[in-house]
Protein backbone atom coordinates (compact mmCIF):
# COMPACT_ATOMS: atom_id res chain seq x y z
CA UNK A 1 0.00 0.00 0.00
CA UNK A 2 1.63 3.10 -0.89
CA UNK A 3 0.92 5.99 1.58
CA UNK A 4 -0.63 9.15 0.79
CA UNK A 5 0.00 12.72 1.77
CA UNK A 6 -1.41 14.62 4.91
CA UNK A 7 -4.51 17.10 3.77
CA UNK A 8 -2.60 19.45 6.10
CA UNK A 9 0.61 21.20 6.83
CA UNK A 10 3.27 18.69 7.32
CA UNK A 11 7.06 18.56 7.31
CA UNK A 12 9.54 16.28 5.22
CA UNK A 13 9.81 14.70 8.53
CA UNK A 14 6.59 14.14 9.07
CA UNK A 15 6.44 12.32 5.38
CA UNK A 16 9.32 10.72 5.92
CA UNK A 17 7.49 9.03 9.31
CA UNK A 18 4.69 8.20 7.51
CA UNK A 19 7.04 6.39 4.68
CA UNK A 20 6.76 8.92 2.10
CA UNK A 21 10.44 9.33 0.65
CA UNK A 22 11.73 13.04 -0.63
CA UNK A 23 11.77 11.70 -3.88
CA UNK A 24 8.07 11.65 -3.60
CA UNK A 25 7.49 15.01 -2.54
CA UNK A 26 9.81 16.44 -5.33
CA UNK A 27 7.70 14.42 -8.00
CA UNK A 28 4.16 15.33 -6.41
CA UNK A 29 5.30 19.07 -6.04
CA UNK A 30 5.93 19.38 -9.33
CA UNK A 31 3.00 17.72 -11.21
CA UNK A 32 1.12 19.89 -8.52
CA UNK A 33 -0.69 17.22 -6.17
CA UNK A 34 1.68 19.40 -3.46
CA UNK A 35 2.89 23.16 -2.99
CA UNK A 36 6.00 23.64 -0.78
CA UNK A 37 5.34 26.95 0.99
CA UNK A 38 8.10 27.71 3.62
CA UNK A 39 11.43 25.43 3.19
CA UNK A 40 10.83 21.68 4.16
CA UNK A 41 6.78 22.23 4.37
CA UNK A 42 4.40 20.79 2.25
CA UNK A 43 0.63 20.99 1.81
CA UNK A 44 -2.10 19.93 -0.73
CA UNK A 45 -2.03 22.12 -3.49
CA UNK A 46 -5.94 22.34 -3.46
CA UNK A 47 -5.67 24.19 0.30
CA UNK A 48 -6.44 27.88 -0.01
CA UNK A 49 -3.67 29.81 1.38
CA UNK A 50 -5.31 31.87 3.83
CA UNK A 51 -3.44 33.49 7.35
CA UNK A 52 -4.24 30.56 9.20
CA UNK A 53 -2.71 28.16 6.74
CA UNK A 54 0.91 30.32 6.30
CA UNK A 55 0.87 30.33 10.64
CA UNK A 56 -0.04 26.54 10.96
CA UNK A 57 2.78 26.11 8.31
CA UNK A 58 5.05 28.29 10.38
CA UNK A 59 4.19 26.75 13.45
CA UNK A 60 5.78 23.14 12.15
CA UNK A 61 9.19 24.94 11.95
CA UNK A 62 9.44 27.35 14.98
CA UNK A 63 10.70 26.76 17.74
CA UNK A 64 8.73 27.54 20.98
CA UNK A 65 9.40 30.73 22.56
CA UNK A 66 10.32 32.40 19.23
CA UNK A 67 8.81 35.27 17.25
CA UNK A 68 8.60 35.35 13.93
CA UNK A 69 9.71 38.45 12.44
CA UNK A 70 10.86 40.57 9.08
CA UNK A 71 10.11 38.73 5.68
CA UNK A 72 8.62 35.47 7.05
CA UNK A 73 6.44 37.75 9.53
CA UNK A 74 5.56 40.03 6.38
CA UNK A 75 4.19 36.57 4.36
CA UNK A 76 2.12 35.33 7.19
CA UNK A 77 0.29 38.50 7.48
CA UNK A 78 0.07 38.49 3.50
CA UNK A 79 2.98 40.71 2.53
CA UNK A 80 4.59 38.63 -0.52
CA UNK A 81 8.54 40.43 0.03
CA UNK A 82 10.14 37.71 -1.21
CA UNK A 83 12.86 38.60 -4.52
CA UNK A 84 12.05 36.26 -7.92
CA UNK A 85 14.46 33.89 -7.46
CA UNK A 86 13.48 33.39 -3.70
CA UNK A 87 10.61 31.55 -4.70
CA UNK A 88 12.19 28.70 -6.57
CA UNK A 89 14.55 28.76 -3.39
CA UNK A 90 12.73 29.40 -0.25
CA UNK A 91 14.69 30.91 2.25
CA UNK A 92 14.59 30.10 6.00
CA UNK A 93 11.44 31.06 7.99
CA UNK A 94 13.48 34.09 10.22
CA UNK A 95 12.78 34.19 13.77
CA UNK A 96 14.30 35.66 16.85
CA UNK A 97 13.97 35.45 20.47
CA UNK A 98 14.82 37.94 23.12
CA UNK A 99 18.59 39.04 23.78
CA UNK A 100 20.93 36.83 25.57
CA UNK A 101 18.52 33.44 25.29
CA UNK A 102 20.16 31.01 22.51
CA UNK A 103 18.72 31.96 19.05
CA UNK A 104 16.97 28.71 16.92
CA UNK A 105 19.45 26.70 15.04
CA UNK A 106 16.55 24.20 12.96
CA UNK A 107 17.69 23.37 9.93
CA UNK A 108 15.77 26.38 7.52
CA UNK A 109 15.39 28.78 10.44
CA UNK A 110 17.22 31.81 10.11
CA UNK A 111 17.23 32.30 13.79
CA UNK A 112 18.48 35.96 15.80
CA UNK A 113 18.14 37.87 18.47
CA UNK A 114 15.73 41.31 18.70
CA UNK A 115 14.93 44.04 21.35
CA UNK A 116 11.21 43.32 20.97
CA UNK A 117 8.67 45.24 23.18
CA UNK A 118 5.42 43.72 24.14
CA UNK A 119 3.57 45.70 21.75
CA UNK A 120 5.90 44.45 19.24
CA UNK A 121 4.41 41.16 19.11
CA UNK A 122 0.82 39.64 18.68
CA UNK A 123 -0.29 35.86 18.07
CA UNK A 124 -1.72 35.08 14.94
CA UNK A 125 -2.95 31.06 15.36
CA UNK A 126 -0.98 30.36 18.22
CA UNK A 127 1.76 31.86 16.45
CA UNK A 128 4.21 34.49 17.92
CA UNK A 129 4.50 37.23 15.18
CA UNK A 130 5.57 40.97 14.73
CA UNK A 131 3.09 43.15 14.40
CA UNK A 132 1.78 44.45 10.79
CA UNK A 133 3.46 48.04 11.96
CA UNK A 134 6.89 46.29 13.54
CA UNK A 135 7.16 43.94 10.63
CA UNK A 136 6.82 47.38 8.14
CA UNK A 137 9.37 49.29 9.95
CA UNK A 138 11.72 46.03 10.30
CA UNK A 139 11.68 45.56 6.65
CA UNK A 140 12.16 49.02 5.83
CA UNK A 141 15.73 48.93 8.10
CA UNK A 142 16.94 45.72 7.63
CA UNK A 143 15.90 45.54 3.11
CA UNK A 144 17.52 46.75 0.22
CA UNK A 145 15.98 49.98 -0.69
CA UNK A 146 14.21 49.33 -3.54
CA UNK A 147 13.17 45.94 -1.88
CA UNK A 148 11.75 47.98 1.32
CA UNK A 149 10.31 50.38 -0.47
CA UNK A 150 8.22 47.54 -2.55
CA UNK A 151 7.14 45.86 0.35
CA UNK A 152 5.98 49.25 2.27
CA UNK A 153 4.30 50.01 -0.86
CA UNK A 154 2.61 46.83 -0.83
CA UNK A 155 1.36 46.87 3.05
CA UNK A 156 0.07 50.03 2.30
CA UNK A 157 -2.40 48.65 -0.49
CA UNK A 158 -2.84 45.89 1.85
CA UNK A 159 -4.06 48.29 4.65
CA UNK A 160 -6.44 50.32 2.52
CA UNK A 161 -7.98 47.09 0.30
CA UNK A 162 -9.20 46.07 4.13
CA UNK A 163 -10.44 49.62 4.97
CA UNK A 164 -12.66 49.69 2.16
CA UNK A 165 -13.59 46.02 2.32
Amino acid sequence: MVPTFPQRPFTTRHAQARGIPRKRLVAAEQVGVLRRVLRGVYVPADLDDTLELRATCASLVVAPGSVVRDRTAAWIHGVDVLTHTEHELLPPVETCVPRFRAPSDRLGVDGGTRDLAPQDVMTVHGLSVTTPLRTALDLGCNLRRRDALAALDQRSREIFRRIVD
